[in-house]
Protein backbone atom coordinates (compact mmCIF):
# COMPACT_ATOMS: atom_id res chain seq x y z
CA UNK A 1 0.00 0.00 0.00
CA UNK A 2 1.57 3.61 -1.21
CA UNK A 3 0.52 6.74 0.77
CA UNK A 4 1.44 9.75 -0.21
CA UNK A 5 0.82 12.76 2.69
CA UNK A 6 1.60 16.27 1.37
CA UNK A 7 0.84 19.79 2.95
CA UNK A 8 -0.24 21.74 0.04
CA UNK A 9 0.26 24.84 1.69
CA UNK A 10 -2.80 26.75 2.21
CA UNK A 11 -5.05 24.54 0.54
CA UNK A 12 -3.50 24.42 -3.00
CA UNK A 13 -5.67 27.62 -4.28
CA UNK A 14 -4.65 27.82 -8.32
CA UNK A 15 -2.16 25.39 -7.81
CA UNK A 16 -4.94 22.56 -7.08
CA UNK A 17 -4.81 21.29 -10.82
CA UNK A 18 -0.91 20.67 -10.93
CA UNK A 19 -0.85 19.30 -7.39
CA UNK A 20 -3.17 16.44 -8.00
CA UNK A 21 -1.35 15.84 -11.54
CA UNK A 22 1.86 15.45 -9.54
CA UNK A 23 0.05 13.70 -7.02
CA UNK A 24 -1.84 11.03 -9.60
CA UNK A 25 1.92 10.52 -11.33
CA UNK A 26 3.22 8.64 -8.06
CA UNK A 27 0.26 6.09 -8.03
CA UNK A 28 -0.49 5.93 -4.38
CA UNK A 29 -3.21 4.14 -3.01
CA UNK A 30 -3.55 6.37 -0.57
CA UNK A 31 -3.59 10.32 -0.38
CA UNK A 32 -3.36 12.46 2.48
CA UNK A 33 -3.70 16.80 2.05
CA UNK A 34 -2.91 18.38 5.03
CA UNK A 35 -3.74 22.40 4.92
CA UNK A 36 -6.63 21.71 2.83
CA UNK A 37 -9.48 23.85 2.60
CA UNK A 38 -13.32 22.58 2.52
CA UNK A 39 -14.49 25.66 1.23
CA UNK A 40 -16.18 26.60 -1.81
CA UNK A 41 -15.88 24.07 -4.73
CA UNK A 42 -13.24 22.26 -2.31
CA UNK A 43 -11.72 21.68 -6.25
CA UNK A 44 -8.64 19.38 -4.38
CA UNK A 45 -11.81 16.38 -3.17
CA UNK A 46 -13.22 17.00 -6.79
CA UNK A 47 -9.85 16.44 -8.58
CA UNK A 48 -8.80 13.81 -7.02
CA UNK A 49 -12.27 12.09 -6.75
CA UNK A 50 -12.42 12.35 -10.96
CA UNK A 51 -8.86 10.36 -10.59
CA UNK A 52 -10.48 7.40 -9.08
CA UNK A 53 -10.09 8.29 -5.34
CA UNK A 54 -13.51 8.84 -4.53
CA UNK A 55 -13.30 6.97 -1.04
CA UNK A 56 -12.72 10.36 1.04
CA UNK A 57 -12.87 11.71 4.84
CA UNK A 58 -12.07 14.99 5.68
CA UNK A 59 -12.25 17.22 9.05
CA UNK A 60 -13.45 20.70 8.12
CA UNK A 61 -11.70 23.46 9.56
CA UNK A 62 -14.72 25.17 11.68
CA UNK A 63 -12.82 28.36 10.76
CA UNK A 64 -13.58 28.19 6.71
CA UNK A 65 -9.60 28.12 7.03
CA UNK A 66 -7.09 25.85 5.68
CA UNK A 67 -6.32 23.44 8.83
CA UNK A 68 -8.63 20.96 7.37
CA UNK A 69 -7.36 17.26 6.40
CA UNK A 70 -8.66 15.29 3.47
CA UNK A 71 -7.69 11.35 3.09
CA UNK A 72 -8.92 10.23 -0.33
CA UNK A 73 -8.02 6.88 -1.12
CA UNK A 74 -9.00 4.14 -4.49
CA UNK A 75 -10.42 1.75 -1.84
CA UNK A 76 -13.24 1.51 1.04
CA UNK A 77 -11.58 3.35 3.94
CA UNK A 78 -13.93 3.62 7.55
CA UNK A 79 -14.09 5.77 10.23
CA UNK A 80 -11.86 4.65 13.20
CA UNK A 81 -12.73 5.41 16.91
CA UNK A 82 -9.72 7.77 18.06
CA UNK A 83 -10.46 11.02 18.21
CA UNK A 84 -9.28 14.75 19.45
CA UNK A 85 -12.01 15.89 21.56
CA UNK A 86 -10.46 19.39 21.26
CA UNK A 87 -12.71 22.16 21.30
CA UNK A 88 -11.21 24.35 19.01
CA UNK A 89 -8.31 21.64 17.20
CA UNK A 90 -10.19 18.53 17.24
CA UNK A 91 -10.38 18.80 13.15
CA UNK A 92 -6.09 18.36 13.68
CA UNK A 93 -6.60 14.23 13.53
CA UNK A 94 -8.30 11.47 12.00
CA UNK A 95 -8.16 8.03 12.44
CA UNK A 96 -9.41 5.55 9.03
CA UNK A 97 -9.30 1.70 8.44
CA UNK A 98 -8.52 0.12 5.51
CA UNK A 99 -9.89 -3.05 5.49
CA UNK A 100 -8.37 -3.89 1.97
CA UNK A 101 -4.85 -3.34 2.87
CA UNK A 102 -5.17 -4.40 7.14
CA UNK A 103 -4.05 -0.91 7.85
CA UNK A 104 -4.91 2.05 10.42
CA UNK A 105 -4.00 5.80 9.83
CA UNK A 106 -3.93 8.05 12.47
CA UNK A 107 -3.57 11.07 10.10
CA UNK A 108 -2.37 14.24 11.98
CA UNK A 109 -1.58 18.28 11.02
CA UNK A 110 0.21 20.19 14.56
CA UNK A 111 -0.70 23.26 14.69
CA UNK A 112 2.44 25.34 14.96
CA UNK A 113 3.61 27.00 18.01
CA UNK A 114 2.47 30.60 18.48
CA UNK A 115 3.32 32.99 21.41
CA UNK A 116 0.89 32.15 24.99
CA UNK A 117 -0.89 29.42 22.90
CA UNK A 118 -0.52 25.26 24.49
CA UNK A 119 -2.27 24.10 21.24
CA UNK A 120 1.00 22.61 19.96
CA UNK A 121 1.75 20.91 23.05
CA UNK A 122 -2.12 19.98 24.20
CA UNK A 123 -2.25 18.05 20.43
CA UNK A 124 1.17 16.75 21.03
CA UNK A 125 0.22 15.42 24.50
CA UNK A 126 -3.00 13.62 22.68
CA UNK A 127 -0.91 11.55 20.44
CA UNK A 128 1.41 10.44 23.02
CA UNK A 129 -1.05 9.79 25.45
CA UNK A 130 -3.89 8.92 23.70
CA UNK A 131 -3.70 7.80 20.00
CA UNK A 132 -0.04 6.05 20.18
CA UNK A 133 -1.37 3.75 23.11
CA UNK A 134 -4.55 3.36 21.02
CA UNK A 135 -3.09 1.98 18.30
CA UNK A 136 0.19 0.94 19.63
CA UNK A 137 -0.70 -3.15 19.10
CA UNK A 138 -2.41 -2.51 15.68
CA UNK A 139 -1.03 -2.23 12.26
CA UNK A 140 -1.29 1.31 12.09
CA UNK A 141 0.95 4.18 11.30
CA UNK A 142 0.78 8.00 12.67
CA UNK A 143 1.56 10.37 9.43
CA UNK A 144 1.22 13.91 8.74
CA UNK A 145 2.69 17.42 9.24
CA UNK A 146 3.97 16.72 13.03
CA UNK A 147 5.70 20.22 13.00
CA UNK A 148 8.57 19.61 14.84
CA UNK A 149 11.54 17.02 14.65
CA UNK A 150 14.41 16.42 16.81
CA UNK A 151 17.01 18.54 17.32
CA UNK A 152 20.44 18.48 15.03
CA UNK A 153 18.57 15.71 13.16
CA UNK A 154 15.69 16.81 11.67
CA UNK A 155 17.27 20.82 12.06
CA UNK A 156 20.84 21.92 12.14
CA UNK A 157 20.23 23.89 15.72
CA UNK A 158 18.04 23.12 18.55
CA UNK A 159 14.52 25.54 17.52
CA UNK A 160 11.89 22.85 18.03
CA UNK A 161 9.22 23.18 20.11
CA UNK A 162 7.53 19.58 21.60
CA UNK A 163 11.37 17.92 20.25
CA UNK A 164 10.92 15.94 23.55
CA UNK A 165 7.57 14.64 22.92
CA UNK A 166 8.54 12.62 19.38
CA UNK A 167 11.27 11.70 21.53
CA UNK A 168 9.07 9.97 23.96
CA UNK A 169 6.75 8.93 21.43
CA UNK A 170 9.80 6.93 20.05
CA UNK A 171 11.08 5.77 22.88
CA UNK A 172 7.48 4.28 23.60
CA UNK A 173 8.10 2.10 20.59
CA UNK A 174 7.01 3.81 17.47
CA UNK A 175 9.15 4.00 14.81
CA UNK A 176 10.54 6.69 12.51
CA UNK A 177 9.60 5.03 8.96
CA UNK A 178 12.45 6.91 7.46
CA UNK A 179 15.15 6.00 9.71
CA UNK A 180 13.64 1.77 8.92
CA UNK A 181 14.70 2.30 5.64
CA UNK A 182 17.66 4.60 6.01
CA UNK A 183 19.63 3.04 8.51
CA UNK A 184 23.14 4.51 7.51
CA UNK A 185 21.72 7.65 6.67
CA UNK A 186 22.53 10.26 9.91
CA UNK A 187 20.02 12.67 9.06
CA UNK A 188 17.19 12.74 6.97
CA UNK A 189 16.03 15.25 4.08
CA UNK A 190 14.43 18.47 4.86
CA UNK A 191 11.01 18.35 4.00
CA UNK A 192 10.11 22.28 4.38
CA UNK A 193 11.77 25.21 3.90
CA UNK A 194 11.23 28.51 5.11
CA UNK A 195 11.70 31.52 2.71
CA UNK A 196 15.32 32.30 3.64
CA UNK A 197 15.66 28.84 2.10
CA UNK A 198 16.35 26.58 5.26
CA UNK A 199 14.97 23.59 5.86
CA UNK A 200 13.57 21.65 8.38
CA UNK A 201 12.17 18.43 8.88
CA UNK A 202 8.33 18.40 9.95
CA UNK A 203 6.28 15.70 7.94
CA UNK A 204 6.74 12.23 9.44
CA UNK A 205 5.45 8.63 9.07
CA UNK A 206 5.58 6.66 12.40
CA UNK A 207 5.07 3.09 12.95
CA UNK A 208 3.55 1.42 15.34
CA UNK A 209 5.08 -1.35 17.59
CA UNK A 210 3.33 -3.81 16.18
CA UNK A 211 3.57 -2.46 12.33
CA UNK A 212 5.91 -4.52 9.99
CA UNK A 213 9.05 -2.68 8.70
CA UNK A 214 8.17 -0.61 5.42
CA UNK A 215 8.82 -1.23 1.64
CA UNK A 216 10.15 2.04 1.50
CA UNK A 217 10.08 5.82 2.70
CA UNK A 218 11.09 9.02 0.75
CA UNK A 219 10.90 12.69 0.29
CA UNK A 220 10.26 14.04 -2.83
CA UNK A 221 12.02 17.10 -3.39
CA UNK A 222 11.11 17.50 -7.09
CA UNK A 223 8.02 16.59 -8.75
CA UNK A 224 8.22 16.13 -12.80
CA UNK A 225 10.32 19.10 -13.00
CA UNK A 226 8.13 21.09 -10.49
CA UNK A 227 10.41 22.56 -7.90
CA UNK A 228 9.01 22.19 -4.38
CA UNK A 229 10.04 24.73 -1.52
CA UNK A 230 9.99 28.63 -1.56
CA UNK A 231 7.47 31.37 -3.37
CA UNK A 232 7.98 29.25 -6.82
CA UNK A 233 6.79 25.62 -5.81
CA UNK A 234 3.90 23.62 -5.91
CA UNK A 235 3.64 23.64 -2.08
CA UNK A 236 6.81 24.87 0.68
CA UNK A 237 6.24 21.05 1.96
CA UNK A 238 7.87 18.02 0.03
CA UNK A 239 5.38 14.95 -0.20
CA UNK A 240 5.89 12.01 2.35
CA UNK A 241 5.79 8.80 0.00
CA UNK A 242 5.72 5.39 2.13
CA UNK A 243 5.17 1.95 0.75
CA UNK A 244 3.81 -0.38 2.94
CA UNK A 245 3.64 -4.07 3.63
CA UNK A 246 -0.15 -5.73 2.85
CA UNK A 247 -1.05 -9.00 4.86
CA UNK A 248 -1.51 -12.19 3.42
Amino acid sequence: MKIVAWNVRQGGGPRASRIVDAIVRLRPDVVLITEYRETGRARLRELLDAHGYAATHCTPDPRGGYEALLLAASTPVELGEVTYNAADDGHRFLHVTLPRFGWEIGAAYVPNAAPRSTAKQEMWSFLTDTAAPALRHRRAVLIGDFNTGLHYRDETGKTFVCADDMQRLLDSGWRDAWACTHPRELRPPSSWWSNAGNGFRLDHCFMSPAAPEPTSVEYAAELDGSLLGGRGGLSDHSPLIIDLNTPG
